[in-house]
């Protein structure tokens, strides 16, 4: 009896959380781009935003279905680099315990003086969604948290 009351309350005060993680680094004038997000957040999400139903829970279905993930990606999170728009272009897409890693690049000419970062991942869908930020732009280390109260951030370089 009283390990179900333990449950019972339990499930009262029990909050799942959203996270994403964002890594973006920089390589010369070139930007490295990791996210780390949970495989069934991400189906939902591409739910919600494509209206498709997608299972990538492995890797092989993950190589089926990567035109709904980069499309996803590309509707949610959007960089800026010196206020231009740039295009992530997408290297891999890699299943590790549940969590999906997808890695791209953005080629960008010149010296990067600012980074906007505009970061919507499962936001419209999960109101607790916290998308984790983290940057290293030369020798400058960025951290954020951006969320449904807080979108976007633009990160002074210089």
């Amino acid at each position: 009896m009283l390990f179900i009351l333990y449950l019972f309350i339990s499930s009262i005060f029990f909050h799942p959380i959203y996270i994403s993680v964002l890594e973006i680094n920089s390589s010369d004038n070139d930007l490295e781009i990791v996210i780390k997000i949970f495989r069934d957040d991400l189906e939902d999400g591409i739910r919600g935003n494509l209206d498709s139903q997608v299972s990538i829970d492995t890797q092989d279905k993950i190589g089926l279905n990567k035109h709904f993930i980069e499309n996803y990606i590309n509707h949610v999170l959007k960089i800026y680099v010196n206020d231009e728009k740039k295009t992530i272009s997408f290297s891999e897409f890699l299943l590790e315990n549940n969590r999906i890693k997808i890695s791209g690049k953005i080629l960008n000419n010149s010296r990067i003086t600012s980074l906007n970062i505009e970061n919507n991942i499962l936001i419209d869908i999960f109101t607790l969604q916290s998308n984790i930020v983290f940057a290293k732009i030369y020798d400058k280390i960025f951290n954020i948290n951006l969320d449904k109260s807080k979108k976007s951030e633009k990160l002074i370089v210089e």
